[in-house]
């Protein structure tokens, strides 16, 4: 393991290379993307590499004594908190502000990874802050979320944020190629499913269910364009439940209409984000002209932007399908 497993972040290794080798690193990193972003491989390489005894330019070797420590899950430099129940709690910030504030055990950087850091309670935050305000020497603050408006501004304001990007499809399906035995039509559904979030794509090659929620996405789209709301209030309510199902099927919805937008271009299919369903984006194109596209891509982002500040989610869905379904029909 090490940065060339890290795939579609170049601008996030090229910065964290440099800090490695540069020796050049701060106390506080945030890693902000969905689940399956890759934001957990992100920070395990960067500890290694932090850790790593080797001389040579690239780090983590994989060989030294602290990499194999690592591979083995042994490490004493480093530390990893996740939630007990639905949180981060106070008691378990305390437990680690008093591990790193001893010496290490072996040279180089403590490293605290902080899993799901966007569940800290608020009482944790502040004590969390005053350890970020005056960190002990040669220790790193890893906070891996899925939302950082979660934080508090002063927690962020003392980190370097960088965001997960989403990856190509193309760099999904090389990498799923070599690294599984499924066939290419197989990856090829699984990287479009996806939407750049390459655990995911790796969830449904191996998930049947997750393909057919897929087709059940397809279908509320379908929904719309036959001003069907009941079935469509019906179809929603089955499929979100929780925040993290809302935002796969906003993150399906702006993919979509994306790509109803661009066939009106007569672009070659294989552009298209969702080019397995071609025919029927082809179809909804026929209907919409530009500016009803647009508004039906804005109501998608105004509504990610409600759930990313914690607005009820089944109520902004329901609210966003009607205004599409009335934007469509209109």
């Amino acid at each position: 393991m090490n940065f060339n497993s890290i795939i579609g972040q170049p601008v996030l290794v090229g910065s964290l290379k440099r800090a490695v080798q540069g020796d050049m690193v701060a106390n506080g990193y945030i890693f902000c993307g969905p689940k399956g972003s890759g934001k957990n491989l992100v920070a395990a390489v960067f500890a290694r590499g932090l850790n790593c005894r080797s001389q040579e330019a690239e780090k983590p070797c994989g060989s030294c004594t602290s990499c194999r420590k690592f591979e083995s899950g042994n490490h004493p430099n480093i530390e990893v908190i996740k939630p007990t129940g639905a949180s981060i709690k106070i008691k378990q910030i305390r437990e680690v502000i008093a591990k790193v504030s001893k010496k290490p055990y072996e040279s180089g950087y403590k490293v605290v990874i902080m899993d799901d850091a966007d569940k800290m309670t608020h009482d944790a935050q502040d004590a969390f802050l005053k350890t970020l305000e005056e960190p002990p020497s040669n220790t790193i603050f890893i906070l891996l979320v899925q939302n950082h408006n979660s934080l508090l501004p002063t927690v962020l304001s003392r980190c370097q944020v960088f965001n997960m990007r989403k990856v190509a499809i193309q760099q999904i399906e090389r990498y799923l190629l070599e690294k599984t035995n499924f066939d290419k039509e197989q990856i090829s559904f699984a990287a479009v499913s996806a939407n750049g979030i390459i655990g995911r794509a790796a969830e449904v090659l191996n998930n049947k269910e997750l393909q057919d929620l897929r087709r059940l996405y397809v279908s509320i789209t379908t929904k719309i364009a036959n001003n069907s709301y009941t079935e469509l209030s019906a179809a929603a309510g089955e499929i979100v439940e929780t925040r993290d199902d809302a935002e796969q099927l906003l993150d399906f919805l702006l993919s979509w209409y994306r790509d109803v937008l661009v066939s009106k271009q007569d672009c070659d299919k294989q552009v298209l984000v969702n080019s397995d369903n071609a025919d029927i984006i082809a179809r909804q194109a026929e209907k919409l002209d530009e500016n009803k596209l647009n508004r039906i891509i804005d109501a998608i982002k105004r509504t990610i932007s409600y759930i990313n500040h914690n607005v009820g989610t089944k109520n902004s869905i329901d609210s966003m399908l009607l205004n599409i379904m009335e934007v469509y029909n209109g």
